[in-house]
């Protein structure tokens, strides 16, 4: 497993499915958050609950691949161009994020170059994929409202609520 993303199925598997979950976790894998943040990351600011156990379950059900963030959406927001203000959240509801106060071009290119660009998908690529995916791969991204609509059955698998 990466530090700013997780595999699960094998790419090479001829799949239907490319599952993609960008905030499926609420980590922050350089930082230590201040005891006032702690809360924002517990919730949806920080993550959508149960969101990543939903794309593997999707992932192994139909023998395709996934790959989920291991960042939470408050250090960096995959969603996001880069270029974006809204790349990089600096303050919630008027409380400024210990981890982003003060963050400059610097950090920001940074971020882009230590998380995103580790996945294997650069700048022009994310474009690419944002317009849409053309071939037998179909790209599906999953997030709190698809998340929510699933509870965990008998034997830890997904079903529909």
């Amino acid at each position: 497993m990466h530090a700013s993303y997780e595999t699960v199925g094998d790419p090479g598997a001829g799949g239907p499915f490319l599952f993609t979950c960008e905030h499926a976790t609420n980590e922050l894998p350089e930082w230590t958050p201040e005891p006032e943040d702690r809360a924002l990351l517990a919730d949806h600011w920080g993550w959508d609950v149960g969101a990543a156990d939903l794309t593997r379950a999707l992932a192994e059900l139909t023998g395709s691949c996934a790959v989920l963030s291991r960042f939470s959406r408050l250090v960096c927001d995959p969603n996001r161009d880069p270029e974006e203000a809204s790349f990089v959240v600096e303050a919630v509801e008027g409380h400024a994020l210990s981890w982003n106060r003060g963050v400059g071009p610097a950090e920001r290119r940074r971020k882009v170059t230590s998380l995103l660009d580790r996945v294997g998908i650069g700048a022009e690529r994310r474009l690419q994929l944002r317009k849409f995916s053309k071939g037998m791969i179909q790209r599906v991204g999953i997030d709190h409202r698809a998340a929510n609509r699933f509870d965990h059955g008998e034997g830890g698998r997904a079903r529909h609520s």
